[in-house]
């Protein structure tokens, strides 16, 4: 495997690369959580007050809430047209909605309905697929019997503006997610002794007082075909794990459109014109 600098030079590549596109993602979440600033010429006059239109936000809700009660359905094409063939993926076809259906009751949230909304939102989902009888071997625990009761797939829904992807003519070559946690967080996944949580709570130490439930620190997580790198930037990158996965796939689903659909809403100000508009009609 390659030295941690190689990935560390990768991730910073693609997380420059998408900066217009988070840039857009961002205001994306304010119009959707209705969050508006008065302008302060306008803050200033008297008995002024703000109206925030929550049109985009009821619409983004209403379409989530319609189309993620409806559960897809998987069609495979035959191989070839034996009969034996056709039986064969009609039961493939069985299974594979067998898992999604149990996948999507796991939890608190229903990861169809964070998919859904992410597709209307932002044109684009990006989730991980974790395999638990490789992710629990040699556990029998609990919680370890319990996880896998509800079936053998998780999928690990993540905000489009936190992944960030190679691709090329061929498809996804790899992925990064980049993302805030805590340091409790870091030390309850891979525990007290691993060498890179040492050195951060050792560089922590060296700070200042901190509250490990709070303290957050920059997490990466990359993954290609064949590697998978996670380390944490706190002054500077710490190793956390960096082995071949031996997976033989990449086990990520990053799919990305080109216009969201308030993408033109956000490029034209029309959201923050609106607005506006509306704070000035109350105010008349």
């Amino acid at each position: 495997m390659k030295e941690l600098d190689y990935y560390v030079q990768i991730a910073e590549e693609e997380i420059e690369k998408d900066a217009g596109r988070d840039k857009i993602f961002a205001k994306i979440d304010d119009i959707a959580n209705c969050k508006w600033v008065l302008p302060d010429a306008i803050a200033k006059l008297p008995g002024i007050r703000k109206a925030t239109l929550t049109d985009p936000a009821d619409a983004l809700s209403a379409a989530t809430r319609t189309f993620s009660t409806l559960m897809p359905h998987f069609e495979l094409q035959p191989m070839n047209p034996s009969e034996g063939e056709a039986q064969r993926m009609e039961m493939v076809e069985a299974l594979l909605d067998w898992h999604f259906y149990t996948m999507n009751r796991r939890g608190a949230q229903y990861p169809l309905w964070d998919i859904v909304n992410s597709a209307l939102k932002y044109m684009a989902v990006c989730f991980q697929v974790e395999y638990l009888p490789y992710s629990f071997k040699g556990r029998d625990d609990p919680q370890a019997k319990y996880a896998k009761s509800c079936g053998d797939f998780v999928w690990h829904v993540h905000n489009p503006q936190n992944v960030h992807a190679r691709t090329n003519s061929y498809g996804t070559q790899s992925v990064v997610l980049k993302v805030k946690r805590t340091v409790r967080d870091l030390i309850t996944e891979f525990g007290e002794d691993n060498k890179g949580i040492k050195k951060l709570m050792k560089a922590l130490d060296k700070g200042k007082d901190y509250d490990i439930s709070r303290e957050e620190v920059e997490f990466y997580d990359y993954t290609d075909w064949t590697d998978r790198v996670k380390w944490v930037d706190y002054q500077e990158p710490i190793e956390i794990m960096r082995e071949e996965h031996k997976l033989g796939f990449l086990p990520w689903v990053y799919r990305e459109g080109e216009n969201p659909l308030l993408g033109k809403v956000v490029s034209a100000n029309l959201y923050d014109d609106a607005c506006l508009v509306a704070t000035i009609e109350r105010w008349n």
